[in-house]
């Protein structure tokens, strides 16, 4: 099957893995990714069945090229702003519409809703998911925001719980996944001054070391505050930026004795390792996956540590701030978090 496959690509970590799982659970279909930048496809290298040069989605593309579509990524139906609500008719719906004509069939895999800036844009959102044949979310909150728009999906934490991270030998120091924000570019600088702080402290209380983490290294590009907390620093740090192999930052995350979780995925991946966890908030979709999890631990908002950044240091270099689920409930999530794969394989396969 040719499957047409609109995705977030941004050389993230994240939604680099969504599609890679699901491709690697599906190899005798071919994935042909609408992507303006041949470079974001170097993360896929190995996989001969994700393939480039497809025109992006819109209401111009020729549906007879391909047997099914399928819309894979986190935050695909966040729309922000009056301009994406736009750029999301003219594109993703246009081009969702006329799949739907073909009689294609449509997926939509590992995403989640929020109520978005405007009526129109939440209409906009449920008639383009009234569309598919199969919906996969994942959050409770957003099950609950699709059954009330009459979207029919289904719930399962988030794919890449499922991944299996091999233990590390040995664990060593503190880990910190570091973020940008490109919409409110006016808080990173204060962000980043925080995280240095409390990155000093572990040190100098601890005489251990300290990994700065980058998961995304193009448009979101974590690198640029990555270096930023480096340079406010009094201490040398490591640096981990994931480019497009994935395997070096899920070793390097399962090798850290603690780990501060700003991005989204890097608190997942943390508490798959088993490696005690932090989380910094920056979206509702870090409270959602938390509270789905049984998370009774301690958070910060990136507000709150650009407000007190000697109160969320005094919490990184303490004993009580970190979490961590037991083997019974990591078993259970992970096992669950296997649906969205194995819904969008029988759909396909039907």
């Amino acid at each position: 099957m040719k499957i047409y496959t609109n995705a977030y690509l941004d050389r993230n970590i994240g939604d680099d893995l969504m599609l890679r799982l699901a491709a690697q659970a599906m190899p005798q279909h071919c994935f042909y990714v609408g992507c303006a930048d041949p470079a974001l496809l170097f993360p896929f290298a190995d996989l001969k069945n994700v393939i480039g040069g497809a025109p992006l989605l819109n209401g111009k593309i020729n549906t007879n090229d391909y047997d099914a579509l399928l819309t894979i990524g986190g935050s695909m139906y966040i729309l922000g702003s009056r301009n994406s609500v736009k750029y999301r008719y003219k594109t993703f719906y246009k081009g969702n519409a006329k799949f739907k004509r073909a009689g294609k069939k449509i997926a939509v895999c590992g995403c989640n809703l929020g109520l978005a800036n405007s009526r129109l844009a939440n209409l906009l959102i449920n008639l383009e998911l009234k569309k598919a044949g199969s919906v996969t979310l994942r959050d409770s909150l957003s099950l609950d925001i699709a059954n009330g728009a009459g979207i029919n999906a289904s719930f399962y934490p988030d794919m890449l719980f499922s991944l299996d991270i091999p233990p590390a030998k040995t664990r060593d120091g503190l880990g910190i996944s570091v973020y940008r924000n490109i919409r409110e570019r006016g808080q990173n600088f204060d962000y980043c001054k925080a995280v240095a702080i409390a990155a000093d402290s572990y040190i100098n209380t601890t005489g251990k070391p300290v990994t700065l983490f980058a998961f995304d290294c193009e448009t979101e590009n974590d690198l640029c505050s990555v270096h930023t907390v480096a340079n406010l620093m009094e201490n040398d740090v490591k640096i981990v930026a994931y480019t497009g192999d994935y395997k070096p930052v899920l070793a390097a995350i399962a090798g850290c004795e603690r780990f501060i979780g700003t991005r989204f995925h890097s608190t997942i991946f943390a508490l798959s390792s088993k490696t005690p966890v932090l989380p910094v908030i920056y979206s509702k979709k870090t409270v959602s996956m938390l509270r789905d999890i049984g998370f009774d631990g301690k958070s910060f908002t990136v507000r709150d540590i650009c407000e007190n950044p000697e109160r969320f240091a005094d919490e990184v270099c303490g004993q009580n701030a970190w979490f961590t689920l037991d083997d019974a409930s990591l078993a259970k999530i992970k096992k669950q978090s296997g649906g969205h794969i194995e819904k969008l394989k029988n759909y396909f396969n039907q």
